[in-house]
């Protein structure tokens, strides 16, 4: 068993950074405990104003169908009776444009409520939509028995007998059999794609499968042997970066985080991944990262790991808390000053 790296500053960051991002403001408040029972009655009803009116304008059939179809894939955050309702709805749409934005709606629930929405369409009649619900339920797999088995089971085959006979198909069969646990077969794809196409979106594909049955040691090996011929493929630097997190190689991580960063500041995730591990031993190189990719991306996520690094590094951040004051959740902005702030 490979002993992993646990920083638990870094993973509170990221836990909280991951519920900002996913979740709206008024969602997370629910999840958090709140200072009294004012401030949660006022955010639940935002909530609920919110979704009823993302639940509108999923339905109403004067609006322009791209406009019907964001909003419905919104609804996704939601799980009251107007989301549900209105998602429903769009699965049973004449357009498959709606379908789909019900799917990926869908997506963002969990067990039966995913199932619900989305088993219906394994069989729908434009292949879009089809494909996209075999992608959607398949995640479940391993949760699957009985008749949920028997109703998955042949739109799965029937979808990878439809994939083309190229790289896209070839790497969505693999990905399919590795949720089945058909891990031969997956190992097959992967293999033979690699010997013979060893470029940066092969590399990682296998390496994440190798990840996930706890290979790091090959995972690293494939995406060092393609880092010679791609070295400034900032993806491939941030695979391997997460790959020695795993492996608990701290100083190996962080070199190539940076150089992801380095070689591609524009992506959000690669400066927050790297911030969030130097910023217990370069607390002024996070926040310099961190203040970056907010004014890049605006991800409450970013704004509040800013906020936090200055104010566990002592530094003013007034502004910044005033900001994410507008953004979030009134006790989530009132607990990160209780850590650092007096009374």
């Amino acid at each position: 068993m490979k002993h992993k790296l646990i920083n638990w500053s870094a993973v509170l960051l990221i836990i909280v950074g991951t519920l900002l991002s996913f979740y709206s403001c008024a969602t997370l408040a629910n999840s958090v405990q709140p200072l009294d029972n004012a401030s949660v009655n006022q955010v639940v009803t935002v909530a609920e104003q919110r979704e009823q009116l993302l639940a509108e304008y999923s339905q109403n059939e004067a609006l322009p169908i791209d406009q019907r179809a964001a909003a419905t894939v919104n609804l996704g955050i939601y799980y009251g009776p107007n989301s549900v309702i209105a998602v429903a709805r769009a699965s049973r749409s004449e357009h498959p444009q709606m379908r789909l934005a019900a799917i990926q709606a869908a997506e963002q629930w969990q067990g039966k409520a995913k199932w619900d929405v989305v088993s219906p369409l394994l069989d729908d009649v434009d292949r879009d939509v089809e494909a996209q619900a075999v992608r959607t339920l398949i995640i479940l797999w391993p949760q699957l028995s009985g008749e949920y088995l028997d109703r998955l089971a042949p739109a799965i085959y029937r979808h990878l007998t439809l994939l083309p006979n190229d790289l896209d198909g070839d790497l969505e069969r693999a990905w399919i059999y590795t949720l089945q646990s058909k891990f031969q077969q997956a190992e097959l794809i992967y293999l033979d794609r690699f010997e013979n196409r060893k470029e940066p979106r092969v590399a990682i594909a296998y390496a994440e499968y190798l990840k996930g049955i706890d290979d790091d040691e090959q995972a690293q090996h494939v995406l060092k042997q393609t880092l010679i011929e791609f070295p400034e493929s900032a993806a491939l630097h941030y695979s391997l970066g997460l790959s020695y997190l795993r492996t608990g190689e701290r100083v190996k991580a962080l070199r190539r985080l940076r150089n992801a960063y380095d070689l591609e500041p524009n992506i959000g995730s690669y400066g927050y991944t790297y911030a969030t591990l130097v910023r217990e031993n370069d607390a002024e190189t996070a926040i310099t990262v961190y203040r970056a990719i907010y004014q890049n991306h605006a991800q409450p996520a970013y704004l509040y790991a800013l906020c936090d690094t200055l104010l566990n590094a002592g530094q003013d951040a007034n502004s910044y808390l005033a900001e994410l004051e507008s953004i979030a959740p009134q006790n989530v902005v009132s607990k990160l000053k209780q850590l650092y702030l007096p009374n």
